[in-house]
């Protein structure tokens, strides 16, 4: 949401991870902490995120969207 935006990513984080502990495999949720992650360059826990996002994608177009940024994170970390 708006934190994102103004690039205030501890406390975004903060929010998603707290929204996170009540819906652990929740695609989009996953993505938005990955997105932070890897804005942070935090590129091992944005891989993680993207890894439970993609697990649990609703569809093909979120499962490209996440699959393009999870491949960003793990050219970063040199996989």
């Amino acid at each position: 949401g708006l934190m994102i935006k103004e690039k205030s990513y501890d406390p975004a984080l903060a929010q998603i991870k707290e929204a996170l502990k009540r819906s652990p495999q929740n695609p989009a949720l996953n993505e938005q902490a990955g997105d932070v992650e890897r804005e942070l360059n935090h590129n091992t826990e944005a891989s993680a995120f993207y890894q439970i996002a993609l697990q649990n994608a609703i569809d093909s177009k979120m499962r490209k969207r996440i699959r393009v940024k999870s491949k960003t994170v793990q050219e970063r970390i040199g996989r």
